[in-house]
């Protein structure tokens, strides 16, 4: 008993059912052969204040729980790095591995 006499039984359970909600439809990450480091790079980039982290981000684990896991770690330590040290990550202006003749917008 961890919680003791003060714990109540749950009241209702939820069971999320990926494949059917319309959110997500049971979405993971699934890369082709051969991507890049490079886009790794700008997935996981923060943008602004907005830290990214999931396991899409991950080059060693992309679509698994181990890769959710290090890519949040990896994230927490550049977040305190740049909140306590000033350590923070200067992403080039149109993103690795680009430059601006490839991401002009057309109009």
């Amino acid at each position: 008993d961890m919680y003791g006499d003060r714990a109540v039984p749950p009241e209702d359970i939820l069971i999320p059912d990926w494949h059917n909600n319309p959110l997500f439809f049971g979405a993971y990450s699934n890369w082709p052969i051969g991507i890049s480091k490079t886009t790794y790079q700008n997935l996981d980039a923060p943008v602004g204040r907005l830290y990214m982290a999931g396991e899409a981000c991950s080059p060693n684990y992309s679509g698994y729980l181990h890769g959710a896991m290090e890519s949040g770690e990896l994230t927490a330590r550049n977040l305190y790095k740049c909140m306590e040290e000033g350590d923070c990550e200067q992403v080039p202006p149109y993103g690795y591995g680009y430059n601006q003749t490839e991401c002009v917008v057309h109009r």
